[in-house]
């Protein structure tokens, strides 16, 4: 007898003894392992994506820059000047602005278009009075300095 491979292949493997079964080579089993992991990464990656896409359509993107809900105009009236919004009291507690038309709100609006008063906007407070929309329109009628507090939706 000679010294001939016990395994009868021609691939090089050897027979595990303890177990009887054939081993492969290193190199294959290390390009097996390279190739699942490979794969497994591919794997993670497109989940990971779906679930991006998803978690995107079930929540709206915020914008970069979230405006204020509330904040203060600090107007002051010369002879002449009008504030320049119709306004709907119907609320009774606070004023609905319906329309801006050229005057301090519009000059307002110019010089702080961040903050900028439009249709629907409520004012919640003038001059510290809140509560009562008639009060706070005879204030704005009466006062020559006005310090308006102006909700957005």
């Amino acid at each position: 007898m000679g010294s001939a491979c016990c395994s009868g292949t021609d691939d090089g493997g050897k027979l595990n003894e303890a177990s009887g079964s054939l081993a492969r080579p290193a190199l294959e089993q290390q390009e097996e392992v390279v190739s699942e992991a490979a794969a497994a990464k591919g794997e993670a990656k497109e989940e990971a994506a779906t679930k991006a896409k998803e978690a995107a359509k079930e929540s709206p993107r915020e914008s970069p820059k979230e405006l204020p809900k509330e904040w203060t105009l600090s107007l002051v009236k010369v002879e002449g000047s009008r504030l320049g919004v119709d306004v709907d009291l119907s609320e009774n507690v606070y004023i609905v602005v319906e329309f801006v038309h050229p005057g301090l709100v519009t000059d307002w609006n110019t010089a702080h278009p961040d903050l900028a008063v439009k249709r629907g906007d409520r004012i919640v407070s003038v001059n510290s009075v809140r509560s009562n929309a008639r009060d706070m329109v005879d204030i704005c009628k009466k006062e020559k300095t006005l310090e308006l507090i102006v909700q957005r939706e």
